[in-house]
């Protein structure tokens, strides 16, 4: 592009247009930034939903899972490397699935006993176990 097409793109459109045309290497980075900050921030509020519903009226667990949460994302913050970033992703990924796949609220009534509090999500359709196969009709 000629410098007189950009300016005449700088007066049509939005300065966006233009710095697009300027610095598009610049954007591109800027953009991938973005993306990787917009990914980070979703897995850190899908890990506060996770403790919330996981830990519901638990205080001491709720408090105790929010600074884990908490301080593990602040130790990172300053992490440039897309590599360890994305590895990063990925663990606390894995922890908000094992977290509201695998954990259950239990508390202790009595001395042998202990009351379980399973999550509706945990909770799966209970089908009788038939050694007859069954007739096709």
């Amino acid at each position: 592009m000629v410098v007189s097409e950009i300016k005449a793109l700088h007066l049509r459109s939005s300065w966006w247009c233009c710095v697009q045309l300027y610095d598009n290497k610049h954007l591109t980075n800027k953009t991938r930034r973005m993306g990787t900050r917009m990914k980070v921030l979703r897995v850190f509020k899908d890990l506060h939903k996770t403790r919330k519903d996981v830990f519901k009226d638990d205080s001491r667990a709720l408090t105790a899972a929010r600074l884990q949460i908490n301080e593990g994302f602040k130790r990172n913050k300053n992490e440039t490397a897309d590599e360890n970033i994305k590895e990063m992703l990925k663990m606390a990924q894995a922890v908000e699935t094992i977290l509201r796949e695998n954990v259950i609220q239990a508390e202790h009534i009595e001395e042998n006993k202990v009351l379980l509090r399973p999550r509706e999500s945990l909770l799966l359709e209970n089908v009788p176990y038939c050694d007859k196969p069954r007739k096709k009709t």
